[in-house]
């Protein structure tokens, strides 16, 4: 039986903004929970000697900012900006629409169960029910390359060393922006 973290109702969570980053376009609707990009599924990693590993969770990644959400998926795209030398790159901004009875897993669980390492930076939040995603707007972020890196102890534990985890500076501008109750 696959282990699911503690989580509180969402209808704590109704006037709270959290939003979700993709370079997809076309995502509005209910989305359901799946492994998030970067769990620690055996084979999938060439390095896994990392660590401080995510356990796969069925779930949706949720922010509180455009600037913790992409410091949440920089590990996946930090090439196009260090390696590509991309000058920008553009997401697409989703934002829940809770009805009240899906199950949320805060950051302070995320950090305490030890799910996800960098969780009490990021602010992290997993949704581990269905529930419908608006797309409110895009954002283009700029390139981080000249940014001092934002460390942190893994877990909050200064026993751990801290590890590197994104840009600190992160500059971007909203490209649209639909109304979020359309």
């Amino acid at each position: 039986m696959e282990k699911v973290p503690k989580s509180i109702a969402a209808e704590k969570l109704i006037d709270f903004v959290l939003c979700h980053i993709s370079f997809k376009s076309d995502l509005e609707g209910v989305w359901t929970p799946g492994t998030q990009a970067g769990s620690d599924v055996p084979g999938e990693h060439e390095d896994s000697s990392w660590a401080y590993p995510e356990p796969a969770m069925a779930a949706i990644s949720l922010g509180p900012d455009i600037e913790r959400c992409f410091r949440g998926v920089y590990p996946n795209v930090a090439k196009f900006f260090e390696k590509d030398k991309l000058p920008h790159m553009n997401f697409f901004v989703y934002r829940p629409v809770f009805e009240g009875h899906e199950r949320v897993v805060p950051p302070d669980i995320l950090v305490r169960d030890k799910w996800v390492w960098d969780a009490h930076a990021t602010q992290e939040y997993r949704v581990l029910d269905p529930v419908m995603m608006k797309l409110i707007g895009e954002v283009q972020i700029m390139s981080t390359n000249s940014s001092p890196t934002m460390k942190a102890h893994p877990f909050n534990d200064p026993k751990n060393p801290k590890e590197e985890m994104g840009p600190t500076t992160i500059r971007y501008k909203w490209v649209f922006t639909n109304s979020f109750m359309s």
